[in-house]
């Protein structure tokens, strides 16, 4: 995509920075096919980049949660930390 917009062969329009690339997103069809082409290859290859680092990142956290300690949340927490109650107001009753 450099080189395209280096060359001058895309139009201005689709020359947004990253922030805003979804919002062109409904331009795309308007591009010549050699271009959609390498706009497609660039998603592909992100996404691929994307799912290259989460996968490993996942079997980590996975084969690290073997290794914690079994806490059950049921139990009633008796610390000094807690919420305060407030008093609770009865709904009042519809005359419907």
């Amino acid at each position: 995509m450099a080189s395209l917009i280096a060359s001058g062969s895309l139009p201005p329009q689709f020359q947004v920075p990253g922030s805003e690339a979804e919002g062109v997103v409904e331009l795309l069809g308007q591009l010549p096919v050699a271009v959609q082409e390498t706009a497609k290859w660039l998603y592909s290859d992100s996404l691929r980049a994307v799912w290259i680092f989460f996968i490993p990142l996942a079997g980590v956290a996975f084969l690290a949660s073997l290794f914690m300690k079994n806490l059950s949340l049921d139990k009633v927490l008796n610390s000094k930390q807690a919420f305060e109650e407030a008093p609770r107001q009865r709904p009042q009753e519809s005359s419907v």
